[in-house]
């Protein structure tokens, strides 16, 4: 089989994270086409403004995506399910992601907001997600699942640090110029930077466990978030590197695109899950419909 009709084959037995990569094709076509036209105009400034426009909308689409995922997951462990509380963290993650996306596109200029909505959908939402990839990590080695790292796995996770620690090496330049007017907040979103490597860390690890046990989905899911961190790690630390003069401009706006990867990516890990749920009730349905017409 031919890989374009494998992965047709895959997105038509997956239909919530088609639905999400579509909307990330859509999107790309459209950022394209703006560019496209505002090159042909010789006119980029209202190109460049209407794509972060709908840049900013897809992103909040997928925000809302990924939190509504992880409610209908959530809602499908009983009380008292071991992944219950990873997926209830997992849930409250996404959410505070969706509110710093909505808070900082509609807070207008007000640097405060701006600065809460930051901070929600950076450490926070990181500190929450790396909760819920950490209590999902503990249900696999008490089951005796624990995952080792492969070699792609420990180049991806050190290529993460590197492009980590060179984001922390950005740290002095921006703080001095800037030191009179930020504040607390805006310090402490910087921690963005650590908190990615170790999200980073857990979800390969967790996509090694969930392979041993599942494969399928679930290992599918945990590999989604480990490709929203990773890409996230790219779109930042490309998009500092090309203010302070260490990458070219056009470089640096390209790595600053891979955030909407990155956002897809976060959204796919709770349709993942769901998708795999879905299945099973399906299968369940199919089975219990097969006994109860069989005499």
């Amino acid at each position: 089989m031919s890989p374009v009709r494998r992965f047709r084959q895959w997105l038509g037995d997956r239909p919530l994270p088609a639905w999400i990569l579509g909307a990330l094709a859509l999107q790309a076509s459209l950022a394209a086409g703006l560019w496209l036209a505002g090159a042909l105009a010789g006119e980029q400034l209202w190109a460049a403004e209407l794509s972060r426009h709908t840049g900013a909308l897809f992103l909040i689409a997928t925000a809302a995506a990924e939190a509504a995922a992880a409610a209908f997951v959530l809602l499908h462990f009983e009380r008292g399910e071991s992944l219950r509380p990873a997926w209830l963290v997992l849930l409250l993650a996404a959410c505070a992601r969706l509110a710093g996306l909505l808070v900082v596109g509609f807070g207008g200029g007000l640097a405060p907001l701006r600065e809460l909505g930051q901070f929600a959908g950076g450490p926070l939402q990181m500190a929450l997600l790396g909760l819920g990839l950490a209590f999902a990590l503990r249900v696999y080695r008490k089951a005796g699942l624990a995952g080792q790292l492969g070699r792609f796995d420990r180049f991806t996770f050190l290529v993460g640090v590197l492009f980590t620690v060179q984001l922390s090496l950005l740290w002095p330049a921006w703080a001095e110029p800037q030191s009179a007017g930020s504040g607390l907040i805006a310090r402490i979103n910087w921690s963005s930077g650590p908190l990615l490597s170790v999200l980073l860390l857990e979800s390969l690890l967790l996509r090694r466990s969930a392979t041993r046990l599942h494969g399928g989905l679930i290992s599918e899911c945990w590999s989604a978030y480990a490709a929203a961190t990773f890409l996230s790690i790219l779109a930042d630390v490309g998009g500092w590197a090309a203010i302070h003069g260490q990458l070219p401009a056009a470089v640096g706006a390209l790595c600053a695109l891979l955030a909407y990867p990155a956002a897809a990516a976060y959204a796919l890990g709770p349709a993942l899950q769901a998708t795999a749920i879905l299945r099973v009730r399906q299968r369940t349905a199919v089975r219990s419909l097969t006994a109860s017409a069989t005499p």
